[in-house]
């Protein structure tokens, strides 16, 4: 076991014409003392690196999904040596707060810390929740592992095994994805209950299309 302290954080915000919103998360981000790197998705919102200051920025000039940027951000934490990456949404649905939770379970280098929304406490619409449980029991089916939450983005990725990341999934369907590499890179996962904070703000997600993608990808790896 080793102690937190000798493992090196970043946080990693995927961001898309999200300005107003990181406006007011990373005042509370800058208290952490983490290191923060704002990937920009292609916005089109005018956000300016001045504006996130002394948070690092990079900006892709196309728009191509939330799960490419990431794998991107992974790719520069790793090589700039951190050992792990918090990744949280831009729009405030994930809370600060929970950020020191995250990192008190981590013990190893191959710890994956995963948020678990309380689904008995939200305000989120039905189908969303409707939608967010049937994918995550067919995934658990699918690894033999008990995923409680397999939509949400807020999570402690180790960034010890590239081979985590190594999916072609590259939208939202790239954090589903993600859990059919956790056994093959001998990664542990686990869970940190964390608030669900929803205020009915428009998501980038689009129910009907990623749900489709969602049942192309799940069919596509029995055969892959």
């Amino acid at each position: 076991m080793t102690d937190i302290q000798s493992y090196k954080t970043i946080v990693l915000i995927p961001v898309y014409n999200s300005r107003e919103h990181l406006k007011r998360l990373l005042p509370a981000l800058f208290d952490t003392g983490l290191a923060i790197m704002i990937l920009d998705d292609g916005s089109t919102d005018g956000l300016i690196e001045a504006e996130i200051h002394p948070a690092q920025f990079v900006r892709f000039p196309q728009n191509r999904g939330k799960g490419a940027v990431l794998k991107d951000g992974f790719e520069m934490a790793r090589a700039a040596g951190f050992d792990f990456a918090v990744t949280l949404d831009a729009d405030g649905q994930h809370p600060v707060t929970s950020v020191p939770a995250f990192l008190k379970s981590i013990k190893e280098p191959t710890d994956f810390v995963i948020g678990h929304r309380n689904w008995n406490m939200t305000n989120m619409p039905w189908s969303r929740i409707v939608s967010n449980t049937v994918t995550s029991w067919l995934l658990s089916r699918r690894t033999g592992l008990r995923i409680y939450d397999s939509q949400i983005g807020f999570r402690c990725y180790p960034l010890v095994n590239p081979e985590l990341w190594s999916v072609p999934e590259g939208g939202f369907q790239f954090e589903s994805a993600i859990f059919l590499k956790i056994r093959t890179c001998g990664l542990n996962l686990k869970w940190v209950d964390v608030p669900v904070i929803y205020d009915d703000e428009p998501s980038h997600m689009h129910h009907f299309r990623d749900t489709w993608k969602f049942i192309r990808f799940y069919l596509r790896s029995f055969w892959t």
